[in-house]
């Protein structure tokens, strides 16, 4: 995987990572722990060794001496098992369970399969119940979606789900993940299968291992037989939540350190992210209204020009729906691509992009710099329609044929630009 690549993931990550609870400014300097000050190092040198090894990755031509590379330099393969044995020895503490982070932080990058960041999240995996009353576990299991497929993931959310010392909050929050990481296996495999049909008829791959990724994750990841049981006991699981009314959220955190090793609850602020009750009701109305071959939902809201806007009013022409916000640097790629595809379809395309920025100056800003040149919306910070429609990453995007119904969902670059093509004939 090119560093490229490797820093367009960790971007889109960062910007999911932003419908979380992370503070935009650090802790104030404190005085780190014995055991906080081991946890660092073994973290700078890890960091460290890893950003040497992608640079002389990345000066590898040829795909298959750059697999063997990685398989015999693999910068991971000790500070892994560094940080479990750490964590074994800090077993209960927020240090121990920060370490299983960075691990499964790790982990999301995917790589070849079974490489050192993904056996040591399986490790991780049979501990993490242990810390199941812990404020800071979510920040941990939201990373469960990324990296390559373990099914082991389904056990660990079940047993923190069943475990006696569970905090009531992460109790629902480990519901609500088990019923998303369902959802989520069933649509890899969707993708993954297409995918394949694609690489086989001579697709050029996206990334360098790719094809053998690909049916790794075929092989190891949701037995199409067991597909329908799961969709069902999501359905249950997020409807349960809802009915609750679990008014769990997520915690505000900061980092303690500068590169954010080290979070902590941060008590202090008061942004307010959506109950997980609703967040469960976004992630139901996603399955039923923004599957694609189904009806898009009505969509009526107001524009920072004061105009209304009604997605019933488009029919008869394509509809892209992008959410963003400013400072996304994944949202922000696709300006130019959305700006040429206005000015080439003009009145036969419609583009709106609705906004997460917490103030809506920033949106008007972007608005009068030209830097987005179509219909936009504001939504705010973690707003209503966002959560509504289960953002759960920016951007996100729609795209509605002339028909009302879902044409593609998370369509980018050349990709977008042929199923515009598509659907404008």
């Amino acid at each position: 995987m090119s560093r490229l690549l490797i820093s367009m993931l960790l971007l889109a990550f960062l910007s999911t990572l932003l419908t979380y609870g992370y503070s935009q400014e650090p802790a104030s300097p404190t005085t780190f722990s014995d055991a906080e000050k081991e946890f660092l190092a073994i973290c700078d040198e890890m960091d460290a060794a890893a950003m040497e090894f992608w640079e002389r990755y990345s000066a590898i031509e040829k795909i298959g001496d750059q697999v063997q590379y990685q398989r015999d330099h693999d910068p991971y393969t000790n500070y892994v098992e560094q940080l479990l044995d750490f964590e074994s020895r800090n077993r209960g503490k927020d240090v121990g369970l920060l370490a299983l982070r960075t691990v499964v932080t790790s982990a999301a990058g995917g790589g070849i399969p079974e490489n050192a960041r993904e056996l040591g999240r399986r490790k991780l995996l049979e501990v993490l119940p242990a810390y199941a009353n812990n404020e800071l576990l979510p920040y941990v299991i939201l990373y469960f979606p990324c990296g390559n497929v373990d099914m082991e993931i389904e056990s660990c959310l079940r047993n923190i789900i069943a475990a006696p010392n569970a905090s009531p909050g992460n109790r629902d929050y480990a519901k609500y993940s088990l019923a998303e990481w369902f959802l989520y296996m069933r649509d890899t495999r969707e993708f993954r299968i297409e995918r394949k049909k694609e690489l086989d008829a001579g697709a050029e791959p996206r990334y360098t291992v790719e094809p053998e990724s690909n049916v790794h994750q075929l092989e190891n990841g949701m037995p199409t037989d067991r597909i329908e049981s799961i969709e069902l006991e999501a359905a249950n699981l997020l409807k349960g939540l809802v009915e609750s009314k679990s008014e769990f959220q997520i915690p505000n955190v900061k980092g303690v350190d500068e590169n954010w090793k080290i979070l902590q609850v941060d008590k202090s602020s008061h942004a307010q992210r959506p109950t997980l009750a609703k967040k469960a009701a976004g992630l139901l109305f996603n399955e039923i209204n923004l599957r694609v071959g189904r009806n898009a939902p009505a969509l009526e809201i107001e524009l920072v020009n004061g105009k209304k806007w009604s997605l019933a009013e488009q029919r008869g022409k394509p509809v892209i729906i992008q959410f963003s916000f400013k400072g996304c640097g994944p949202c922000a790629a696709m300006y130019p691509d959305l700006r040429e595809l206005k000015e080439e379809y003009g009145e036969r395309l419609t583009i709106l992009s609705i906004m997460a920025d917490s103030d809506v100056m920033v949106t008007l800003d972007a608005v009068e710099s030209s830097e987005l040149t179509w219909d936009v919306a504001w939504d705010g910070e973690k707003g209503p329609l966002a959560t509504q429609w289960s953002v759960r990453g920016f951007p996100t995007i729609y795209v509605v044929g002339p028909d009302g119904l879902i044409a593609a969902v998370g369509l980018r670059d050349k990709e977008l630009r042929k199923k515009i093509a598509e659907l404008e004939k």
